[in-house]
């Protein structure tokens, strides 16, 4: 039988086998957008709209970031010293109402008092007037009459850049900022809403006397946080109010509720509210004197600054 195979094996085929072509087809692009369009089971002008929306919001995007230096109305501003907390100033050059910042803090043992107000916008940069003062450090007081006693300086700002704040002497503050297209929300510079321990502040407070308005002062505010301090508050017609951690002669208590101050003078029933907490602790004292009016115009001059209580009375 391996004899009969082998046999087999070597006989010779007389036709010739002829060669295999394995043909190879090339997949095309249009064929499969064909299939495509086939297997869709949306209309076919829906998808073409959705194609021309992903160009359009691409296109917008590269737009957007190309142009996001110089959009926008409002300046979100920064003063950073050499040493100390930096200080926020949002400005907006549309809106009167929001078109400057300032006040009064203390900043490497000196008082500092500022004042930023929007002129005017060309292109990327703006033209604002810096108002500024450097004093030592002490007893101060800021409003209206103050600002308009500081020297000013005009300049030309562009956002990603830096520049010195002028007229502020060896103290040292760098003034940067970016544009933004509205004024954020904040809560005092994104501090954290609990005081500190035997601190004491007023933000933007309202005076009432017997559930009727005595005295705005929006967009005034101090604070103080060092034993023996106090928080001296005056507003034409009312006299001045010290508020301090501790007891002072003369002085009665007040109820402290988060961002309200309670308390009695002369009969009288005076409610104090603030844009923040005021204390930790739930009683401070209050020296009220109504007599107290060192401007010849009283309808005038409303005023907040904080310091050692020796110096305020």
């Amino acid at each position: 039988m391996g004899a009969a195979l082998r046999s087999y094996g070597g006989v010779l085929i007389a036709e010739p086998v002829p060669d295999r072509t394995w043909l190879t087809t090339k997949q095309d692009r249009i064929t499969l957008w064909k299939k495509g369009l086939e297997m869709m089971r949306i209309p076919r002008i829906a998808f073409a709209c959705l194609v021309l929306l992903l160009v359009v919001l691409g296109s917008r995007l590269a737009v957007v970031e190309v142009r996001a230096h110089d959009d926008g109305s409002v300046l979100l501003l920064k003063l950073t010293p050499a040493q100390g907390d930096t200080i926020s100033c949002d400005i907006s050059m549309s809106d009167p109402n929001h078109n400057g910042c300032g006040g009064l803090t203390q900043i490497d043992k000196t008082n500092l008092m500022f004042a930023l107000k929007a002129l005017r916008k060309d292109g990327n940069r703006a033209l604002l007037s810096v108002r500024a003062k450097v004093s030592p450090l002490g007893p101060a007081s800021w409003g209206p009459d103050v600002e308009a006693s500081l020297p000013e300086t005009q300049v030309w700002f562009t956002p990603g850049q830096s520049l010195s704040l002028p007229n502020t002497g060896e103290l040292k503050l760098a003034l940067t900022g970016d544009w933004s297209d509205h004024i954020p929300v904040k809560f005092a510079d994104s501090q954290l809403l609990d005081p500190g321990p035997n601190e004491i502040r007023l933000n933007s407070p309202l005076l009432l006397k017997n559930s009727k308005v005595a005295g705005d002062l929006t967009h005034l505010s101090a604070d103080t946080d060092q034993p023996g301090e106090g928080v001296l508050l005056f507003v034409p017609g009312e006299g001045r109010f010290l508020l301090s951690a501790t007891e002072v002669t003369g002085a009665v208590p007040a109820k402290v509720q988060e961002n309200r101050i309670s308390f009695e003078s002369e009969g009288q029933k005076y409610i104090i509210v603030t844009g923040m907490p005021v204390s930790r602790s739930e009683q401070i004292w209050v020296l009220h004197d109504a007599g107290h009016n060192p401007l010849p115009d009283p309808g005038q001059g409303a005023s907040i600054s904080a310091g050692p209580v020796k110096k305020l009375l």
